[in-house]
């Protein structure tokens, strides 16, 4: 009995340094994650139009815009209902290299009531133009859901040169 205890245990000792050990090489290759980010860094600050190139962005998406302010907040501008909705810098947080913007639209008779979530799904890149300029766009994947149903636009924004 004490010899089956014994190999057990030692069994369970090497799983637990080998299982730290892969912990320890993860950590290395990603680094320790210590915080959560979030509000969209300042590098993006500016005004964002939709790339109205045939097949580049969602007819729906047409006229609209997203306004990056120096606090990580940001505003956007959806033409087609004709609104602007804010989201707080802690509405927005950074996942590996995009942002996901919350907002939620409630119930102007119960706050505490979502009758909407508009989330903006979005990537920055820098995009070739083919003549040797790079111009900073950010693809954005908008979807409304309510009800426990959505619907997703796609399209490419293009910063305002100042």
């Amino acid at each position: 009995m004490r010899r089956k205890l014994l190999i057990i245990s030692l069994l369970f000792i090497a799983l637990f340094t080998v299982s730290c050990d892969m912990f320890k090489k993860a950590e290395e290759v990603t680094g320790p994650i210590t915080e959560i980010i979030t509000g969209i860094d300042s590098t993006y600050v500016g005004t964002w139009y939709v790339d109205e190139t045939p097949d580049v962005s969602n007819f729906d998406f047409i006229g609209s815009y997203i306004t990056i302010k120096e606090d990580g907040s940001m505003d956007f501008y959806f033409r087609k209902s004709n609104r602007t909705f804010n989201y707080p810098s802690s509405s927005i947080l950074k996942v590996v290299n995009s942002y996901i913007a919350t907002y939620n639209e409630t119930d102007p008779n119960n706050n505490n009531a979502v009758l909407k979530k508009h989330i903006l799904n979005m990537t920055f890149e820098e995009r070739n133009n083919g003549n040797g300029t790079f111009s900073s766009i950010v693809n954005v994947s908008y979807s409304v859901e309510e009800n426990n149903a959505g619907t997703i636009i796609k399209g490419v924004f293009v910063r305002k040169v100042q």
